[in-house]
């Protein structure tokens, strides 16, 4: 297995008491084919049901040093700016006192510390840097490919699974720090911008100390395509990101994606959800995160449903034999991926919403202003009854 957020987390949990059968005599092996640990990426978004694991693991203090609890979760139209709706994340506590953990957000280079950190200090885990895995030279009692979406583990034990797909969208991540951005700018809030065909993120990281913004849109409309290949992590310029900023965009956002010095571009893959347990695992070899079920960032759970999938394999190791545990892991994980996957396609649908006349997009905002709170808080995935924006039901 790799070396990223999944990998880690599994060795983590692993790691953990309470020590079930034969838990204790299984050493993991992380084979990462990278020569240094340096995560690419920006930020992400952690929903209560990731924290949970998280805090449960005794990272809470390491987390609250580098991560912020945004207060609000607020949504303006990218056209005119208007504010559709607001959710209350960290303000009166409602995150933390409904869900049992905050929502928080942070740099994916501080997450993968911290949990290499606490894996080392456990000396459960050897790490084995730049090395790939070969399927020849694993002599261990089973396999856990958490090597991302372009698994080799996946390819040599599923080869009749289809590569990953392009999606048509492209995205534009940057980092900047508060500081340097005008007062009017800075931000303690995770602000999203909803427009035809595109949209715009931006939430505190780094304990609120930078700014990270993410700006997505469908590629058929950009002046100048951007790459389809597997090269998923390149420099950009201005250009792309231009493009986005459509003539009535509010003169603040413009100015803010303006400001930034420095852009990195992402053209985006998946695959189609999980259709059953057997996608998940085959004999002694298990897959888990984007392996297993790359998703579409338009839920904000990619991370998190890797965290989730570490703790439910390390509890399954702890219970029964390996076999077994592979067994019970997929079929208690397969489904609620499957929905998180459908449910991030259906809301990348919903953020880039257009038709004749701007009626889809209408719809939607209307939607959002009359129903916002109960639309953005997805209780069916944090915990507790069922929300309102969820995934259809799986066929």
């Amino acid at each position: 297995m790799g070396a990223g957020i999944g990998g880690l987390s599994l060795a983590l949990a692993h790691s953990r008491p309470p020590r079930g059968l034969g838990r204790a005599e299984r050493r993991l092996v992380i084979q990462e084919k990278t020569p240094v640990l340096s995560e690419v990426g920006a930020g992400l978004q952690l929903g209560p049901n990731a924290v949970r694991h998280l805090f449960s693991w005794g990272l809470a203090s390491e987390l609250r040093s580098v991560a912020f609890e945004p207060q609000r979760l607020i949504i303006h139209s990218l056209l005119n700016g208007e504010i559709l709706a607001q959710l209350p994340l960290a303000e009166q506590g409602r995150i933390l006192n409904q869900y049992g953990a905050p929502y928080l957000t942070l740099r994916r280079a501080d997450l993968q510390q911290i949990l290499l950190q606490a894996v080392n200090k456990t000396g459960a885990t050897d790490l084995q840097l730049n090395q790939a895995w070969q399927p020849e030279a694993m002599a261990g009692s089973c396999v856990i490919g958490a090597d991302g979406l372009w698994s080799s583990v996946r390819a040599s034990v599923w080869p009749e699974a289809q590569a990953p797909k392009a999606t048509g969208h492209v995205a534009w991540r940057a980092l900047v720090s508060q500081k340097a951005l005008p007062p009017a700018w800075r931000s303690d809030s995770v602000r999203v911008w909803l427009g035809p065909r595109c949209h715009v993120v931006a939430y505190p990281v780094a304990a609120g100390e930078q700014l990270n913004i993410v700006a997505i849109a469908n590629q058929k409309d950009l002046q100048a395509a951007a790459s389809t290949t597997a090269t998923w992590d390149q420099d950009a310029d201005l250009n792309g990101v231009r493009t986005l900023l459509l003539p009535k965009t509010p003169a603040a956002l413009r100015s803010l994606l303006e400001a930034v010095p420095a852009w990195r571009q992402w053209p985006l893959f998946d695959r189609p959800p999980v259709r059953s347990a057997a996608d998940m695992v085959r004999g002694g070899v298990a897959l888990l995160g984007d392996a297993a079920h790359p998703m579409r960032p338009y839920f904000a759970q990619g991370a998190a449903m890797a965290i989730e999938d570490a703790a439910e394999l390390a509890a399954a190791l702890s219970e029964c034999p390996v076999e077994l545990a592979l067994s019970r892991y997929a079929q208690r994980r397969w489904e609620r991926c499957a929905r998180v996957q459908s449910a991030s396609e259906r809301n990348g649908r919903i953020f880039h919403a257009s038709g004749p006349f701007g009626w889809v997009q209408k719809a939607r905002d209307a939607s959002l202003r009359l129903f916002g709170p109960q639309l953005m808080d997805p209780t069916w995935l944090y915990g507790g009854g069922p929300g309102l924006l969820q995934s259809p039901p799986l066929n």
